[in-house]
């Protein structure tokens, strides 16, 4: 398993520079010299790792025996929008929402995109790291759906009875 540049156990942690798509296939593929792999013979990836698997499979495809994606995610517009703006993503899971959104500052909401990015493009790791955090959480949280019984549900919608006044 590979650590992208500034994931998991990648040194430096959190860190941003010279941090693009390209230089992360550029990575792969020094890896896989390293390694003295001839041939991957599967490259897997899901959600962003799976448009990094994409994006590496294109630029080395004598590299890549084959594809194993999940949770594809292509960084089209439509996707971007689905998943950070209201009216997409946002309204199956609003309390999540909510957090996410509610940690910028009311000021910095109305662009919340430009101002996380902001803030998780700073060099100061008491700004950087509580953004992606919460950056985190959000796509975390929307990345699973989980299957409600009909018992729980029965359950949430009578606690919700007892809980109007």
């Amino acid at each position: 398993m590979l650590d992208q540049r500034g994931c998991g156990q990648s040194r430096p942690n959190a860190n941003t520079t010279n941090n693009t798509t390209w230089h992360l296939v550029a990575d792969i593929e020094v890896l896989r010299k390293h390694l003295s792999i001839s041939k991957w013979h599967t490259v897997f990836g899901g959600s962003w790792g799976s448009t990094l698997a994409l994006a590496y499979a294109q630029t080395h495809p004598e590299s890549v025996g084959s594809l194993v994606l999940r949770g594809i995610f292509t960084v089209r517009d439509i996707e971007l929008h689905w998943t950070n703006h209201p009216g997409g993503v946002q309204m199956l899971f609003p309390d999540c929402w909510d957090e996410f959104i509610n940690f910028l500052p009311e000021e910095e909401r109305s662009d919340h995109i430009g101002n996380y990015h902001k803030r998780l493009m700073s060099s100061d790791p008491s700004i950087s790291h509580p953004a992606a955090t919460a950056w985190n959480k959000w796509e975390l949280s929307i990345s699973t759906l989980y299957v409600i019984t009909i018992s729980e549900l029965h359950r949430r919608h009578a606690l919700t009875l007892y809980a109007k006044p």
